[in-house]
């Protein structure tokens, strides 16, 4: 392995003692002691060799879905499982972009990795899927987006019966779109500074989209994915229904940075402004529990 020869391989019995180590594509195990962090992408991509950084009570195991050894892979499900007690796992891996995942132990992130194996071979069929979900099982939602759903149902929708205090909990985590006055297009009306947006697309970008339309984004890339979320705010509007969503996305921001997953749970709700004008209200919580497995699935 480039880089590593004079670093002896582990007992590959054993569990990892702390620190970061190295899998090759043979399944051995090797120090990353003094191995510089610019050779990720080359021991990732040309060499399907897998990272894991091990800090007690907790491991991150890194690497490329479709490059990454088969025998890599099972020397670290075997060293996972070598563990007596319980370590926190978290999953990053790139599969035409990067994805992070989290489990509070190594049976579920082995799991994991048996099923994310499952794709290897697997082309991207599309870079956005919006998964629509029936509104009676918002209740099993996150706390976030279930609460938010109560909360709306209290008011009927009335921002101005909404109770002030839970009102102000909520709005840093929402998006809320109007009417233009002048050609009818949804605007963005409010941006709350915790919402996926403004967490993806940063400061500057909460500043100039707002009265911007739906669609606005700092990214040309991400145009298709911007326009295919927006698409459900006129139906909300028509309708006055609300809307529950499973979405995961392929995101980019600028050429200099590697694609990533987003993936979210999502209520859409008609809500009548202060003004009594109407409004599609957003609510969004970043979560990697979606019924959307992994993108390049059917």
């Amino acid at each position: 392995m480039t880089g590593h020869v004079q670093i002896p391989i582990t007992d590959t019995a054993s569990p990892l003692r702390p620190g970061v180590w190295w899998v090759d594509e043979t399944g051995d195990v090797h120090s990353g002691v003094g191995v510089d962090q610019s050779f990720d992408s080359l021991f990732f991509r040309h060499l399907g060799h897998i990272k894991l950084a091990v800090n007690f009570p907790r491991i991150t195991i890194s690497w490329d879905v479709h490059n990454v050894s088969g025998d890599a892979l099972t020397t670290v499900i075997d060293r996972l499982t070598s563990y007596t007690s319980d370590l926190a796992v978290h999953l990053k891996f790139f599969y035409y972009g990067w994805i992070d995942e989290h489990f509070p132990d190594q049976r579920a992130a082995v799991e994991r990795i048996q099923e994310i194996s499952r794709f290897q071979s697997v082309e991207l069929i599309r870079s956005t899927y919006i998964e629509e979900h029936d509104i009676s099982t918002v209740s099993d939602a996150t706390d976030l987006i279930s609460n938010g759903y109560r909360l709306w149902e209290r008011a009927s929708g009335d921002l101005k019966r909404t109770d002030q205090e839970e009102l102000c909990g909520y709005l840093p985590h929402v998006l809320i779109f109007r009417r233009s006055q002048n050609d009818q297009n949804l605007v963005f009306s409010h941006i709350g500074t915790k919402s996926v947006a403004a967490q993806v697309y940063g400061a500057q970008w909460v500043t100039s989209a707002f009265n911007e339309k739906s669609d606005a984004s700092l990214e040309p890339s991400n145009l298709k994915y911007d326009l295919k979320v927006s698409e459900a705010y006129n139906r909300i509007l028509e309708t006055e229904e609300p809307r529950y969503d499973h979405v995961r996305a392929l995101l980019h921001l600028g050429n200099h940075l590697e694609p990533f997953w987003v993936s979210y749970e999502r209520l859409l709700t008609y809500s009548l402004l202060h003004d009594g004008s109407p409004a599609v209200v957003c609510l969004v919580n970043r979560t990697q529990n979606v019924s959307i497995p992994l993108a390049g699935d059917s």
